[in-house]
């Protein structure tokens, strides 16, 4: 009896000491994301306006139209574009600074005359895409030179940067 008490204590011993089980954490992390759009396949690019007199700023305008593909493979939501850049007076919020005293870049939207107004545009976020990217579509601005009232231009190169970004709302 001495001998089968012992067996099934030794028994009873062994499962007790085979079954520990540790406890380890598994994070699960991750980021979901809609893939930016890109402007004129990622290529910065510029607008020329070559020579002009200086009699001519101010009663002769000099205007370039560009328009840039655009490529939104993932897009979702509404599409919006956002120009932005140095404002060279309150009053108008469509005029670039440029590096050259007394002249601005004002832009425009399409071909047009309507302001293509720097920051929030007309919505807040931009100015929403006529197309509304279904994947491929176009952006249309005019940049125009801008002589700023009551400064005089002196002869000299210039340049001017703005920023043209896509959201999603």
């Amino acid at each position: 009896m001495l001998r089968l008490i012992s067996g099934l204590f030794i028994f009873l011993l062994v499962p007790l000491h085979l079954s520990q089980a540790y406890d380890i954490p598994v994070n699960i992390t991750g980021n979901i994301i809609i893939p930016s759009c890109t402007i004129n396949n990622g290529n910065q690019f510029t607008v020329p306006f070559g020579a002009v007199r200086v009699s001519e700023l101010g009663s002769n305008p000099h205007r370039q139209t560009v328009t840039l593909p655009v490529s939104c493979p993932d897009h979702q939501g509404t599409a919006y574009v956002r120009v932005t850049g140095t404002e060279v007076t309150s009053s108008n919020n469509n005029v670039v600074q440029t590096s050259l005293p007394g002249l601005g870049i004002a832009l425009y939207q399409g071909d047009t005359s309507t302001p293509l107004q720097l920051g929030q545009g007309t919505s807040g976020y931009g100015y929403e895409l006529a197309d509304n990217i279904l994947t491929e579509a176009s952006f249309t601005f005019s940049a125009e030179l801008y002589k700023i009232p009551d400064n005089t231009v002196m002869p000299g190169a210039f340049s001017a940067t703005a920023i043209i970004s896509i959201t999603y709302r």
